[in-house]
């Protein structure tokens, strides 16, 4: 009789150690998910701040709207998601840099403070980007390394927990502006 109960004693031990487990993968396979979508929000940050650095160099430099337009139609009907994947994104950067060295032959339009903050800004959501890319490779490492370890990585393989991608995107730095 003692050895039945040792052994339902161990089989619910285990029971609750594999629940502890499954638990632990769930929870990484969301932190990635969280980190993903904290992505997508400082994407859609940097989406945002764009027409309003346009609109305010445009006030400037009225008769350099072909350069201005040329952002603005390369942020037009694209997603922020779409930039990171596509050519478009390299579009906005090289239009953006334009911006930048144009700037850079206006001493009044160098010293508006609303184009230093602005610029501030778009130099604060980059850093935020690359911040929130890192999470994301960091939430991802985790979970791969969770789901690789013994004895997590039978539950991994029961429930199918299959590795996931590291984000592999490349980073464009902005152009260096001295305000």
């Amino acid at each position: 009789m003692y050895l039945i109960y040792t052994i339902l004693v161990l089989l619910v031990i285990a029971i609750i150690y594999a629940v502890i487990l499954y638990n632990r993968i769930i929870i990484a396979d969301n932190r990635i998910k969280n980190a993903d979508k904290q992505i997508l929000v400082q994407l859609n940050r940097r989406f945002d701040l764009i027409p309003n650095l346009v609109k305010t160099v445009q006030k400037y430099m009225a008769y350099e709207a072909e350069v201005l337009e040329k952002i603005a139609q390369t942020r037009g009907g694209n997603t922020p998601i779409l930039w990171e994947k596509s050519s478009s994104g390299d579009e906005f950067r090289k239009a953006l840099a334009n911006i930048y060295a144009r700037v850079e032959n206006y001493p009044e339009l160098k010293a508006d403070k609303q184009i230093a903050a602005l610029n501030e800004e778009l130099v604060s959501t980059e850093n935020r980007v690359a911040f929130a890319r890192q999470h994301f490779n960091d939430a991802v490492n985790f979970y791969n390394n969770l789901i690789g370890q013994f004895p997590s990585n039978f539950i991994a393989a029961k429930f199918n927990f299959q590795e996931k991608e590291y984000l592999n995107l490349p980073e464009y730095p902005l152009p260096k502006v001295n305000f």
